[in-house]
């Protein structure tokens, strides 16, 4: 798809992530998603919110009146091809459904963030240190029922968390923590958050 040249009735152009319609609105070339300017421009990482595609690109939508689109008997744009398993994160064996709301077992409704985590916006089970106690995206933490709504979500066993950034992390009996297994820097040093380096990322310390 070229840049610029996107098209799709109004109905189906409202960002996956902010739910809102106003202002430029954009296609993801890697999924057909649609992100608002302001969502897109604040992803503090390189990669789809929806599936993850490292370095995607996107195609800002023209939007479309309802009525000549149906005299015009235009359909929706066709989804895109699957993208090889090499393309997307091999920690990520799920698509992030940005949006999509399920109940917990606590009977809330909960909606999976950009992260791929679910939260019911409720108080969290008990006083977090690092957030404001709330089962929320803005500072990642969520409660005991949306948690455990993760692991299902996932096909993750009971020793499994989801960190603030979406990675699975495991307990380990041993060392007593969580590790994602992830490198990242620290120090001005490439580390990988597991029990043999004996470091724990920033994102995984919370849980």
């Amino acid at each position: 798809m070229e840049a610029g040249k996107g098209e799709q009735p109004a109905e189906f152009s409202v960002c996956i992530i902010c739910f809102e319609s106003y202002g430029d609105l954009y296609q993801t070339n890697c999924c057909s998603k649609t992100l608002c300017k302001e969502c897109h421009t604040s992803i503090p990482t390189p990669e789809c919110p929806n599936c993850r595609l490292l370095n995607y690109s996107i195609s800002k939508i023209e939007l479309q009146n309802q009525s000549e689109s149906a005299q015009e008997g235009e359909e929706s744009p066709e989804p895109s091809q699957e993208k090889e398993k090499g393309e997307i994160d091999k920690h990520q064996e799920v698509i992030i459904e940005v949006g999509l709301k399920m109940k917990n077992f606590k009977g809330k409704r909960a909606t999976m963030s950009s992260n791929g985590k679910f939260y019911c916006r409720g108080k969290l089970d008990k006083k977090c240190k690092c957030c404001n106690i709330v089962c929320g995206p803005k500072q990642g933490c969520n409660c005991n029922a949306c948690t455990e709504l993760d692991r299902k979500y996932r096909n993750l066993g009971p020793e499994y968390k989801v960190n603030k950034l979406g990675k699975p992390s495991k307990f380990d009996m041993e060392a007593g923590k969580y590790f994602c297994e992830y490198t990242t820097e620290h120090d001005s040093l490439l580390k990988v958050c597991n029990k043999d380096s004996g470091y724990q990322c920033a994102d995984c310390i919370p849980l």
